[in-house]
């Protein structure tokens, strides 16, 4: 790369939609931002990010300092009644465009979601080219007075497009459960789909549904994860809670959904996405023990950690029996499986002693994999049930001075090699 020694001026990077892009892209693209907002000093280049906030993405960026937008607030409004001034000067009679403007944006509450499907609604062919008057926008069924009352409109006509009612609660289930986004193939797979069907059935939801560029398949918007699940919630007053439970056969049921998935994701053997997110639908739809014999196999375990790049501290954090002994030899192997991923086999043993049911399935798949390795005659490392939980590296001069974070939730740590 070029260096540039003195810009004329300084230089604004604009990524828009982050969380959008493709996976392997992204990753790379996150790390080395949150790299550079650490430690440059370049104050002539900024960066302009953008991503959806329940995306992974904004945590990680913490360093930025990032602001969260919010559909309420004036500045958001304010672009809610230039955005509909635009588009809804062809369809609306003039003397009633900037009624109709405040009325729209009442009722959106400044989501553009509820813009995005309502205009695509008033933007259908009709038998009449007549413009729209502020009358028929309140009086008649062409403006929904709420985003719920869209969804109702929009899930119905998606579960009627389908024609199975199965197919329908299946899909949005799994969707509105799962921890990272399904590609378009491994969502097929899971629901007994060829990749033509599934990919027919999204087109369905074109309004709906999102499909990124790495072809994963997201709900269109965040407020419509919680619309579908939302209908047993306990703060609802009686007449909402009614009519929710008419409707209840067009919303989603998490809880089904990670039942699904676990069950799905514990047989498979390929997919990379099955030993990172195993565990954690497993644990979530009840099925500990399933999920405690995975993290038990130790071929499966290894593939994991060695094969697939799974960090092996998602692991520790999913599983539902934090003080299981392998759970927790895992943990207090994290330095060293973060370089070695290899070491599994000596880390384990080394903890659990060669006493422990794991061994016989620890010399079986290391022998049948031909890899030279270290097994030790006895327990020599920190045991897995005692004191030490986790070892932390980083610093490379001794550390001075150790603090906690009020909540309880990190440590921080000060040493002679100034960081």
């Amino acid at each position: 790369a070029r260096r540039v020694v003195s810009p004329p001026a300084r230089a604004l990077v604009v990524l828009d939609a982050l969380d959008e892009c493709k996976a392997e892209h992204r990753r790379a693209l996150v790390k080395s931002l949150a790299r550079w907002g650490h430690h440059s000093t370049c104050i002539w280049l900024g960066f302009v990010l953008s991503s959806r906030p329940e995306d992974y993405i904004p945590p990680r960026l913490a360093g930025f300092e990032p602001t969260k937008l919010e559909a309420g607030s004036e500045h958001n409004l304010a672009d809610v009644r230039t955005f509909l001034t635009r588009e809804l000067g062809p369809l609306v009679i003039e003397h009633d465009l900037g009624a109709a403007v405040e009325l729209m944006t009442q009722r959106s509450e400044g989501l553009f979601v509820f813009l995005k499907l309502v205009l695509a609604d008033l933007r259908r062919p009709t038998s009449s080219d007549r413009k729209l008057s502020l009358s028929d926008l309140e009086n008649g069924d062409l403006l929904p007075s709420s985003l719920s009352d869209v969804y109702e409109t929009y899930f119905d006509r998606l579960k009627t497009a389908l024609g199975d009612e199965e197919l329908y609660k299946a899909m949005l289930d799994v969707i509105v459960a799962v921890r990272e986004p399904l590609t378009i193939v491994q969502l097929g797979n899971l629901l007994g789909l060829s990749r033509a069907q599934l990919i027919q059935s999204v087109q369905k939801a074109q309004n709906l549904l999102h499909v990124g560029q790495d072809e994963t398949v997201t709900l269109l918007h965040k407020t419509m994860a919680d619309w579908l699940t939302d209908w047993a919630s306990e703060d609802k007053d009686i007449a909402e809670r009614g009519k929710q439970a008419l409707m209840a056969d067009l919303h989603a049921d998490p809880s089904d959904g990670h039942k699904r998935l676990g069950e799905w994701l514990a047989d498979e053997r390929e997919d990379r996405f099955a030993f990172a997110h195993a565990v954690h639908h497993l644990a979530h739809s009840g099925q500990n023990t399933r999920a405690m014999e995975l993290l038990h196999d130790f071929e499966w375990l290894l593939t994991a950690v060695a094969d697939k790049g799974v960090p092996p501290w998602t692991l520790v954090r999913d599983a539902p029996n934090p003080e299981d002994d392998v759970v927790l030899a895992l943990g207090k192997s994290l330095h060293a499986l973060r370089e070695r991923p290899l070491e599994l086999a000596f880390q384990l043993l080394g903890r659990l002693g060669n006493g422990h049911p794991m061994r016989g399935s620890i010399d079986q798949v290391m022998e049948a994999r031909g890899t030279p390795w270290m097994r030790p005659v006895q327990a020599h490392l920190a045991p897995a049930k005692d004191a030490l939980r986790m070892i932390i590296q980083g610093h490379t001069e001794s550390v001075m001075t150790v603090a906690f974070s009020p909540d309880g939730q990190r440590i921080v740590s000060g040493t002679g090699d100034n960081t």
